[in-house]
């Protein structure tokens, strides 16, 4: 959480897509479907805004899994 804090602060939106990527695999495999759904979103729509091609499909085969 601290790292996407100072990524929001730097206003690396790239760098935030792993990172709300990352969680939102993590909350997956955890068990915590909401928070996971909440933070792969947030991932894809930053993906979609800024046209890239590699983490739209792996945020999907996460969401599949859900």
């Amino acid at each position: 959480m601290q790292g996407i804090e100072t990524f929001e602060q730097l206003r690396l939106k790239a760098h935030l897509v792993s990172c709300y990527f990352i969680l939102g695999e993590l909350y997956a495999s955890t068990g915590k479907k909401e928070k996971a759904l909440e933070n792969l979103k947030k991932a894809e729509a930053m993906c979609l805004e800024m046209d890239m091609g590699y983490w739209p499909d792996k945020i999907q085969e996460v969401l599949a899994r859900l």
